[in-house]
């Protein structure tokens, strides 16, 4: 039987790593860890199953931040855009306008982004929402309601990272279409905004998470939304 525990750091014994070599987001994925001859004591272990209805509650609450953490670098494209037309960014060769700000092509592409942020911020606070729906569920009692709280938030944070998928890498591409070369200048790290995007998304398989979704939606199948795992 597989059990878990929760030990501290300091404990003789355990050796952290902290080997994780991510492009991006190197704070949201753990190293490797050896353990010698540990000692553990019986109130260290983890009683708790992930597919019970509180674990299912935490999965998707762990989802949700992954979810937020991406919201919040394509927020932060916005920002980088928006201060770069403004700083450096120079018109494009056949725009008849004098100024970065002026040039339509940036405005579209600045709107771009601004709608595209919008969308999945959006989205995440209606997954935040569904999450709260499932605590008040907790709080009036009932495992039916319950259930189908969780089953709601679980698809609602789902459809989020879906979205983030599609939306989030393009978005951070769209920020170099705002300038020319130097728009890839180190200095900018415009870069970052990709990899940090691409990092989250990685984090759980997002072409199982669109299957699990559409299967839902088809034949009302919950396997995988009840497993406490990647919902």
């Amino acid at each position: 039987m597989t059990v878990g525990v929760l030990l501290p750091v300091d404990r003789p014994g355990i050796k952290i790593l902290d080997d994780w070599d991510g492009m991006g987001q190197r704070l949201t994925a753990s190293g490797g860890v050896i353990l010698e001859d540990v000692e553990v004591f019986p109130h260290e272990f983890a009683r708790r199953s992930l597919d019970n209805l509180v674990g299912r509650h935490c999965s998707t609450l762990r989802q949700l931040h992954l979810a937020a953490s991406a919201a919040g670098a394509v927020r932060n494209v916005l920002a980088d855009g928006l201060d770069y037309v403004r700083r450096q960014a120079r018109s494009a060769a056949h725009s008849m306008a004098e100024t970065a700000n002026q040039d339509p092509f940036v405005q579209q592409v600045i709107g771009e982004i601004a709608a595209n942020s919008f969308a999945i911020d959006a989205a995440v606070a209606a997954a935040a929402a569904a999450l709260d729906r499932t605590v008040a569920a907790f709080a009036a009692g009932g495992d039916a309601k319950v259930e189908e709280a969780l089953l709601q938030s679980a698809l609602t944070t789902a459809r989020t990272q879906l979205l983030l998928g599609q939306l989030g890498p393009r978005t951070a591409e769209r920020i170099f279409e705002l300038g020319g070369g130097s728009a890839t200048s180190r200095n900018n790290n415009f870069d970052r905004h990709w990899r940090n995007i691409r990092t989250v998304l990685n984090h759980n398989p997002l072409l199982h998470k669109s299957r699990v979704v559409g299967d839902y939606l088809l034949n009302g199948t919950t396997t995988h939304l009840k497993e406490g795992k990647v919902f």
